[in-house]
């Protein structure tokens, strides 16, 4: 447990000059980002659980979230991302715990301009995100604009041993968002599961549901202008509950291509690629852990109208990111 500790949930406050011992304390990582708006959608889309790992590496730093042993979330933010990066030894990984609820809310103060009346007349500014974590365990975020500087420490936890989950894929397939957007629009969210086919012929590519109210699939054909990539070693059916999958309308709310691989054991590997100037210009996601998706039709519609159209094989890896989803399948 991290020893700064205050009465609320975070501490927000305005700085103007940092006192010579704040400089003076050891820092583990700074690290900067140039309109980082994008960071509180993207980190909403993976909020599965009531904890966040942040693992920061030599090559960025991974968001994770477990829930239930049976669903990972991670996001990655490349150090490309950063214009600046320093770490005080970058072959030793440091992993920081954190309240989902609690970064999120920093974010929302820090980032979004509705919520903070302080930069209510400072839209056109430019601002910079700051991120520091210090050999003490205090974990900082800072926003600096042309006139003002606000700041924000979040209480860190005792780490556990959480395990990034990897896989070696059998099948895969790459496929344009609009495709599982048009399902989702379809299908009942009260059916209890999903099932997911690959074949290496006709029908190729299936995903259904049914439940007492209605029965409904959609089959993608390997040739469609839709699919970029198509794999099937060993054709497939697994069976994946549907209120893991529907955690995964987060970041396709957010993401112009999707890859969808399974391993030989059915476990469900979903990668989101997520071009960062159109998330700037979404409107945020829900991040109420409670939030069912009900309205994920109406969610989805409103994604679409304020979607930036981007090519993810020619724009700047530099400029986008992933949202990576592992499910474990279930036997019916």
């Amino acid at each position: 447990m991290s020893s700064n500790t205050t009465s609320s949930d975070f501490l927000l406050t305005q700085e103007s000059h940092p006192d010579q011992s704040q400089r003076q304390r050891s820092i583990i990582f700074s690290g900067e980002i140039k309109n980082a708006k994008f960071l509180s959608p993207l980190l909403k889309s993976i909020n599965i659980d009531k904890y966040i790992e942040m693992v920061i590496t030599e090559f960025g730093i991974k968001f994770i979230c477990e829930n239930d042993r049976s669903i990972q979330a991670t996001s990655f933010i490349d150090r490309n991302l950063f214009t600046k990066y320093d770490m005080e030894d970058e072959k030793t990984p440091q992993t920081i715990r954190i309240l989902s609820k609690h970064l999120l809310n920093v974010l929302e103060f820090l980032l979004t301009k509705r919520l903070n009346q302080y930069l209510m007349n400072e839209q056109s500014i430019a601002t910079t995100l700051v991120i520091k974590y210090y050999c003490d365990k205090r974990f900082k975020m800072k926003v600096i604009s042309k006139e003002r500087l606000f700041s924000s420490t979040i209480q860190t936890l005792q780490t556990n041993n959480l395990n990034v989950w990897t896989m070696a894929f059998v099948n895969r397939i790459t496929l344009d968002s609009s495709v599982l957007i048009d399902f989702w629009r379809c299908v009942d969210y009260q059916a209890n599961s999903i099932v997911i086919e690959m074949n290496n012929n006709d029908p190729w590519f299936v995903m259904r549901t049914k439940s007492h109210r209605a029965e409904f699939s959609q089959q993608i054909d390997a040739q469609s202008v839709h699919v970029e990539h198509y794999e099937c070693t060993v054709p497939s059916v697994n069976h994946y509950k549907m209120k893991s999958l529907k955690y995964t309308l987060r970041p396709l709310m957010l993401a112009n291509k999707i890859n969808i691989r399974f391993s030989s054991t059915g476990l469900l590997n979903m990668q989101f690629f997520i071009q960062l100037d159109s998330v700037n210009n979404l409107h945020n996601i829900n991040a109420d852990d409670d939030h069912d998706y009900d309205d994920a039709n109406d969610g989805l519609q409103q994604q679409q109208r304020g979607r930036i159209t981007t090519s993810s094989t020619t724009s700047d890896s530099h400029h986008r990111c992933f949202v990576e989803f592992f499910i474990i399948p279930f036997i019916p």
